[in-house]
């Protein structure tokens, strides 16, 4: 049996985000505090256990330094934007 910190069963990790993360010195507690969402729901984020909503990918994106169409690309249909910030 897995740790309660393994994705779900068919859940992949989003992988872009933990390296961006990595990539700039921040714990999942500072991006989600500056991205103004819960350490949970972040974490739950990165896990591939919650799907983000298009404000909330923004959000992280900013945070990240990285394009929300980057990060995200595995949730979003081909040929749609992630989210727009007009």
């Amino acid at each position: 049996m897995g740790s309660s910190m393994e994705p779900a069963a068919g859940v992949r990790m989003n992988r872009k985000l933990v390296e961006a993360r990595k990539a700039i010195g921040l714990s999942q507690y500072e991006v989600a505090r500056r991205a103004k969402i819960s350490r949970t729901h972040y974490a739950q984020i990165e896990l591939g256990g919650k799907r983000p909503s298009g404000t909330v990918m923004l959000g992280i994106a900013r945070v990240l330094g990285q394009p929300a169409e980057v990060l995200f690309a595995d949730l979003v249909p081909d040929g749609q934007p992630a989210a727009s910030g007009e």
